[in-house]
């Protein structure tokens, strides 16, 4: 069962599960989950902590003992990171992803954002990877290296010559894992790189290193 009043989480949530053949039910609030039919058939609970009605912390503590007697909670998660502050300013990263493969859009995108902290734009060629970089200046960027219009080397070359884009960090990602391939990328301006597929725990402590360097 998924808990969330943010339509646009659990959308995203949900697509992925229907991905894996996970059987999903919705619920808006913790009372309507525990009053759901079936409720304490689940086989686990991904959980918002913060809603309307009767939020995730109330579940959790068992407060709701009364309204299902004898009935056990199922497993529950926590489903989304409460995002960062810092002296009442949110610390969320902006992340442009720069590549053309819908599926590795949707995947990376997913997963990132996942992290609670995170927004992700999308750029799909270099030349709007440059663009959007100009106008929205990220705290990151992820760039594929073999796009069409304009390929991730010549974007990178653009954007660290550009005083506006120069100083954000640019991880190259390539699906060739040769030496000569990190060091054409690194001789452009990249930052770091990286291959795919991609291994989603090492690209995330890059991001952060990169991002925390930059603070």
């Amino acid at each position: 069962m998924l808990v969330d009043d943010d339509q646009t989480h659990w959308e995203c949530i949900r697509g992925w599960l229907d991905g894996q053949h996970w059987i999903v039910q919705e619920a808006e609030n913790g009372r309507e989950a525990l009053n759901a039919p079936a409720a304490d058939k689940q086989d686990m609970i991904l959980l918002e902590l913060t809603m309307p009605e009767m939020g995730g912390f109330a579940v959790v503590a068992g407060d709701v003992s009364a309204d299902r007697p004898g009935r056990p909670h199922p497993p529950a998660c926590q489903c989304k990171a409460i995002g960062r502050e810092r002296d009442g300013i949110s610390l969320v990263i902006k992340i442009l992803y720069v590549e053309d493969n819908e599926d590795n859009i949707y995947m990376l995108k997913m997963r990132l954002e996942l992290e609670g902290d995170i927004e992700v734009l999308v750029a799909e060629n270099g030349e709007r990877g440059c663009e959007l970089a100009a106008s929205e200046r990220p705290d990151i960027i992820l760039m594929d290296l073999e796009m069409p219009v304009m390929d991730g080397w010549e974007a990178t070359r653009r954007l660290k010559s550009n005083p506006a884009t120069r100083d954000i960090p640019i991880i190259a990602l390539s699906a060739h894992a040769l030496a000569s391939e990190r060091e054409k990328a690194l001789t452009a301006g990249s930052d770091e790189f990286d291959t795919k597929p991609i291994e989603f725990e090492r690209l995330l402590a890059t991001v952060q290193r990169l991002y925390a360097n930059r603070r």
